[in-house]
């Protein structure tokens, strides 16, 4: 037995699979693209309204049908000079080949041909000057759904390496490029030939034919190719398919929408010269692609330009990822950040293991960022109105595009594939959403086998790989881009409390006392009226005013936003504590009865689970201990305790874990006594906090250390100073790289996966350091093999 394919699978395939017109006009595109022509050009032929084709032919149908129940033939016969002369009238006299359609209509002898000219009265031509086809390539390629030829051309590209100079990257592989033209027609005629061929190739198919309502099997189906006309010149080359029986309407309006909207950024707009010419005509008049104005680009607030890379093998982290590393270069304010991740960090960040950073390949990253509150006049795109219009038009995410052509929808207007804008939304100033931002990852056919298509081209297919690559690019907008944002911000804004309400209704009555008053100047003196530039100076002076008002607006909702987290995370804290003391309650009570309880009489393996119980509930009852002074009593009173034996509670407390994790953890205390002490008085819960924190971090990431390297001795060691006063924490995971050494102690900056880690444990361990008049310091030198620090310094002098 074999698989046997219905006729209908194809609409499955072609008319149903592809989800928009534009998406199946690009399919035949990058067919014409991968054919070699330097060009392609699509003509749509409007010769009758979409409307009137419809109505025609419903009246045409209900004629037939009437005339097949045996109804009056009389009646019937008449019907056809009357709707022979209806599509006479129809026809748009300026439309091309209109006298031509006129003629098929009065020349209709039948309903049959009458059909025909009806269903050929509108359609559409997309053609190449590309290598073409011979009659051969039509019977074995064209007609061979899910064909190899072009997969079979992509691998030996991939296997080639880099390709030369010239030399063009194949877009397609699937087969099935073609089945698109379903989608836009019913009818589809191609005429191809190959250069030195003294004919044209012609394959006519009629995709209605393959319905729903049909049992069929595909190849019960015959269509094939027939030599053409002679060619006027035998070195001619290319392909021309004509598509009729339009399935939607087309109209100057819609094709212009389609041609500043999808096939401007069809091909890398970012270039400076087109990737791949495309021309439009409408009716034979030439509908405009607007070019994207890169004076846009330079006049961005800010911009990030980052790779995904190989380090040079000197530079290559050495922990099993690869080499594989992300750099980068963020532009504010006259300011400028550098960033680069690599080695277990970016394991971490990207939440893959090295295999699958390794085959999702090098990719390129391009941001522009606008602060749409200050938009001005460009010279060269015109006044604040254009200019954020184009910022309408072209903003919306990150757009991706490989070897330079679009892949459906990223960056459209309802495609938030990264959760920008969900994500902004719970940020202050709702900053970094995807109306602010213009921006590309360009990726290759070559470089990038494992992001490919999905059949339908509306986006990548799932994968490992496709998941690192958005965890790469939320890492370097989220963590890099929008923190240095703030920071930036943070830094150049004013220090002191605006009165937000006051001072906004004074700006707003002094806005309208100036424009009342030069109002009545232009009313008074009319010679002002031709001081033009003076006179929008002076209105441009109070629309900065009024944007100056928006800043100090958001400037206050900042400030709100952060008051409200902390009285979540307040609420949040007292509903932990609450759970901690009932646990801790419950898990006494229940130790208690276990003591208590006879143990005679109880099977073997009832006695054993006993005891096991109880040696659970002892471990759960030492973590409540130490959970004991976080509570908001803990937390806000001083005392005298000893760090040493803190220390001691805390790693038993953890044990269990340590051991789940393969990790030796040791304390040390030095000088070694024989009863070492330090005690120090400070918010014991707050100490918990930060030697907590300090384990945590250890606990991870030697964790993605033994991920990489399952061999890996892991191990961390607490060294409590006596004599220095110090409380220091080391392991051997793969440590703080050089360049993060400045940014460890900044709120939310974190190289953990989304969800996993805020990028606040540190910050705030510092700022309880800096409440008991100590300090918290990565120990100086470096003691990694790459200059990476791995011992974290608390001093407790201060602690009396």
């Amino acid at each position: 037995m074999t698989f046997k394919v219905a006729a209908r699978t194809l609409l499955h395939l072609g008319a149903e699979l592809i989800s928009s017109d534009a998406v199946a006009l690009q399919e035949l595109i990058k067919n014409a693209f991968d054919a070699g022509s330097k060009r392609a050009t699509v003509d749509v032929v409007v010769r009758v309204f979409y409307a009137t084709v419809g109505e025609l032919a419903e009246q045409l149908r209900q004629e037939e049908e009437h005339g097949r129940n045996g109804h009056d033939g009389a009646a019937s016969s008449a019907a056809l000079p009357h709707l022979r002369r209806a599509l006479q009238d129809a026809v748009d006299p300026t439309a091309p080949g209109a006298k031509a359609l006129v003629r098929q209509a009065v020349e209709a002898a039948d309903w049959a041909t009458l059909r025909d000219a009806l269903t050929e009265a509108n359609y559409l031509v997309v053609a190449d000057m590309g290598e073409g086809m011979s009659l051969e390539n039509l019977r074995g390629a064209f007609l061979t759904i899910g064909t190899r030829s072009r997969h079979a051309a992509r691998l030996q590209q991939r296997s080639d390496g880099p390709l030369a100079r010239g030399q063009r990257p194949i877009l397609g592989e699937k087969g099935v490029g073609r089945l698109s033209a379903m989608r836009l027609g019913t009818r589809l005629h191609v005429e191809s030939s190959k250069a030195g061929e003294s004919h044209w190739n012609v394959l006519d198919i009629n995709w209605s034919v393959f319905s729903h309502e049909s049992d069929a099997l595909l190849d019960e189906f015959h269509v094939a190719p027939r030599r053409g006309a002679p060619k006027e010149r035998p070195q001619e080359s290319g392909t021309r398919i004509r598509i009729s029986g339009l399935t939607s309407e087309w109209t100057r309006e819609r094709l212009d929408e389609l041609a500043k909207y999808e096939f401007s950024k069809l091909t890398d707009p970012f270039t400076e010269t087109p990737v791949f010419p495309i021309q439009l005509r409408y009716n034979g008049e030439p509908v405009s692609i607007p070019r994207f104005n890169r004076l846009l680009l330079e006049n961005a607030h800010a911009t990030v330009r980052a790779s995904f890379e190989e380090a040079p093998p000197a530079d290559a982290a050495g922990d099993g990822v690869g080499g594989m590393r992300v750099t980068g270069t963020i532009r504010y304010r006259s300011r400028e950040r550098v960033f680069a991740l690599d080695g277990t960090h970016l394991a971490s960040v990207a939440g893959s293991p090295p295999r699958v950073l390794r085959s999702l390949g090098p990719f390129d990253i391009e941001i522009y960022w606008y602060n749409r509150r200050i938009l001005t006049a460009l010279e060269g795109i015109g006044d604040r109105r254009l200019v954020l219009r184009l910022v309408n038009e072209w903003g919306g995410g990150l757009m991706v595009f490989r070897d330079g052509f679009r892949v459906l929808p990223y960056g459209g207007p309802e495609d938030d594939w990264l959760g920008l804008d969900r994500i902004a939304l719970g940020s202050p100033g709702y900053k970094v959403n995807r109306t602010q931002l213009i921006g590309r990852v360009s990726i290759s056919s070559v470089r990038n086998p494992a992001l490919t298509d999905q059949t339908n081209r509306e986006g990548l297919r799932d994968s490992d790989e496709k998941r690192a690559l958005i965890q790469l690019l939320r890492y370097v907008i989220q963590t890099e881009f929008r923190t240095f944002l703030n920071q930036t911000d943070a830094a150049d804004r004013p220090r002191e409390p605006v009165p937000v309400e006051e001072l906004g209704g004074r700006v707003e009555e002094e806005e309208q006392e100036i424009r009342k008053n030069l109002a009545q100047l232009v009313q008074r003196v009319p010679a002002l009226h031709e001081q033009q530039p003076l006179l929008e100076a002076i209105s441009g002076a109070v629309d900065r005013l009024h944007a100056l008002m928006d800043e100090v607006r958001e400037l206050a909702s900042q400030y709100e936003a952060g008051r409200g987290q902390l009285l979540n995370l307040a609420g949040i804290g007292l509903t932990v504590e609450m759970l901690a003391h009932e646990l801790n309650r419950a898990t006494e009570h229940a130790l208690h009865t276990l003591a208590e309880a006879p143990g005679v009489g109880l099977p073997r393996q009832v006695e054993a689970l006993v005891r096991t119980l109880e040696t659970q509930l002892k471990t759960l009852q030492k973590r409540l201990r130490i959970l004991d002074p976080l509570s908001t009593t803990g937390r806000q009173r001083k005392e005298l305790f000893d760090v040493v034996e803190l220390v001691r509670d805390t790693i038993e407390a953890h044990r269990d874990r340590f051991e789940r994790e393969h990790i030796d953890v040791r304390l040390v205390v030095e000088p070694h006594t024989s009863r070492p002490r330090l005690p120090i008085r400070a918010v014991k819960g707050m100490v918990v906090q930060i030697l907590e924190n300090l384990i945590a971090n250890s606990v991870y990431w030697l964790r993605q250390q033994r991920t990489l390297d399952p061999s890996h001795p892991s191990w961390i060691r607490i060294v409590v100073d006596t004599e220095a006063k110090t409380l220091s924490v080391t392991d051997n995971g793969p440590g703080v790289a050089p360049e993060f050494k400045g940014r460890i102690f900044e709120a939310f900056f974190t190289t953990k996966p989304a969800g996993m880690g805020k990028g606040l444990g540190l910050f705030i361990a510092r700022e309880i350091a800096k409440y008991h008049g100590v300090e918290l310091f990565l120990a100086e030198p470096p003691t990694g093999p790459q200059g990476t620090y791995h011992t974290f310094v608390l001093t407790l002098e201060g602690m009396k």
